[in-house]
């Protein structure tokens, strides 16, 4: 998989102009974007007012006349073209349709696949330097994980509380998902996230796979929080993750940071 540039939101606040355009190896896009059908079709007006045919946005913006077609009609826009899209409209002096403001609009978003589970009013700009995003960001670097293959955050505990706060926590960061707990037969409780999730952790610089392996390097802005109750929301959950207590000493087993 291949991206189009460096992870962004390094200050701890995540736009989709962050988002970066992952591609399988077939060459398919990874991420696609929805708007309401009445938004969608001012934005073809607007753009067939600017290029006055298809055919010439087409080639405006280097996209294919069959997929462009496609995903101003019927289908979600890839993260690509809706880029070029907003670029040219701003271009135009339409800075109504900046992604900044694009982001606001979006009825949903998913991966690549029929069957891909879609993320309904994602909540761009996602805020991490929050309580919820603090205890999220912790989780995953501890108990949980996003898959090198499906790229799917996952989280993994014997408490049922914690998995709950999880779940509940990435609705509140991220926008509506239709996961729930599954209590596994060794007494575990977990949760599975929709991969677009996955997806925007990774454009914010996190390493999927295997964490012992590839020794993740935590994110930039968590070195710079001077706020106690966010430190103290992270370290606390990640006690509750790794944490152990021993006659020698209290401790958090960090094998999987660098």
């Amino acid at each position: 998989m291949n991206r189009d540039s460096e992870a962004s939101g390094k200050n701890g606040v995540f736009h989709l102009g962050d988002l970066q355009s992952g591609f399988n190896s077939n060459g398919t896009e990874t991420i696609y974007i929805e708007f309401e059908p009445a938004f969608k079709k001012q934005l073809f007006a607007e753009l067939l007012r600017i290029s006055r045919t298809v055919t010439n946005l087409s080639e405006e913006l280097g996209v294919k006349f069959t997929k462009l077609w496609d995903q101003l009609t019927r289908c979600p826009f890839s993260l690509s073209t809706l880029k070029k899209i907003s670029k040219k409209l701003v271009e135009n002096g339409l800075l109504d349709y900046s992604l900044n403001n694009l982001e606001k609009r979006i009825f949903y978003m998913k991966s690549a696949g029929s069957k891909s589970e879609k993320l309904f009013h994602p909540r761009f700009p996602i805020n991490f330097l929050t309580k919820e995003g603090m205890r999220f960001i912790s989780h995953i670097y501890h108990d949980g994980g996003i898959g090198k293959g499906n790229k799917q955050p996952s989280y993994v505990n014997y408490s049922e509380e914690e998995c709950s706060e999880f779940l509940r926590d990435s609705q509140i960061l991220f926008g509506e998902n239709n996961r729930h707990l599954t209590k596994n037969r060794d007494g575990t409780y977990s949760v599975v996230l929709p991969t677009i999730i996955g997806e925007i952790m990774i454009s914010l610089g996190y390493t999927p796979g295997d964490k012992t392996k590839n020794n993740s390097k935590t994110f930039e802005f968590l070195n710079k929080i001077d706020d106690l109750i966010l430190v103290s929301e992270f370290l606390a959950k990640a006690f509750n993750d790794d944490g152990y207590v021993s006659k020698r000493g209290v401790g958090i087993q960090l094998s999987s940071l660098s």
